[in-house]
């Protein structure tokens, strides 16, 4: 299958994916790497947020 980005995707398309297993700490490096908020990458910041539940 060619590269494809966002804005190929139609909505309802169904994409055949491999699982993906996530973890705490494989998030939080992501967010290091990609964005850096205080809410993303530190666990009492992320309490203290607007998008705490």
């Amino acid at each position: 299958m060619p590269k494809r980005y966002f804005e190929d995707l139609v909505e309802g398309e169904k994409l055949d994916c491999d699982n993906v297993i996530f973890a705490r700490n494989g998030i939080i490096e992501f967010a290091w790497q990609f964005d850096p908020q205080p809410f993303h990458t530190d666990e009492d910041a992320a309490k203290k947020s607007a998008f705490a539940a």
